[in-house]
């Protein structure tokens, strides 16, 4: 995801900028953080998505024997598995560049979005491995197209001295999400096997509120030189 991030995105600020950042960084604190919305707003999302991802990927394998496949459920799960990792290589090579010129990063994470919450509801109510391919191909394609972008707000919306921290906290918060996600996906899954599934779907789309406050936020006129804060 950062290799494609780095590949994908232009860049945010200039050789300048990071000698200036290097020789006098500003230390970013979750509290400062805090304070700048269009960054709030950025990490929501971020945290939201990563929790969908780790409700889905903990309990897939347990999804697939119980539910997709009858037999040779290890082939099927790997190649569903396959599958989908490579939509989102797809996704972010092919499309990404062209779909950030026709349609700015602020308006893709809110696309993004869509096409994952989409892909999410139908894993909520997949009966068979063909479902699961076209939602499996939605989710990744949603999270290649918006969480990019998504990362690149966040580094823009504070001063260049910042960004390094505003990374930082950006993983940590993703990584946080995976862990809570997975700690309690095999809970839900003893409920039912599908309520992961159907939980991703509930916090993929409540991810929509924050996308559309911070495009509103932005589109606004609050320029990301002028909202920052940090």
């Amino acid at each position: 995801m950062v290799g494609l991030t780095v590949c994908t995105l232009d860049e945010s600020h200039t050789e300048e900028d990071r000698s200036a950042a290097e020789h006098g960084g500003q230390q970013l604190t979750l509290r400062a953080a805090l304070r700048v919305r269009p960054l709030v707003y950025a990490l929501s999302i971020g945290f939201t998505a990563q929790f969908a991802l780790g409700l889905i990927i903990s309990t897939f394998a347990l999804f697939g024997q119980e539910i997709l496949f009858e037999t040779n459920v290890e082939l099927g799960v790997g190649a569903l598995l396959a599958f989908v990792g490579l939509s989102q290589l797809i996704t972010q090579l092919a499309l990404l560049p062209r779909f950030l010129v026709r349609f700015g990063e602020v308006n893709l994470v809110a696309i993004g979005i869509v096409i994952r919450t989409v892909g999410l509801a139908i894993y909520a109510v997949m009966v068979d491995p063909w479902q699961a391919a076209i939602g499996g191909a939605l989710f990744a394609a949603g999270g290649g197209l918006s969480l990019p972008p998504i990362q690149s707000i966040a580094t823009k919306v504070v001063s260049e001295s910042a960004r390094g921290g505003v990374l930082g906290i950006f993983q940590a918060a993703q990584s946080l999400s995976i862990i809570i996600g997975t700690a309690i996906a095999g809970a839900l899954f003893s409920i039912s096997a599908h309520l992961p599934n159907i939980v991703a779907f509930a916090f993929s789309l409540l991810s929509l509120v924050p996308a559309l406050l911070l495009a509103q936020h932005l589109g606004r006129g609050v320029s990301s030189r002028g909202s920052q804060e940090v």
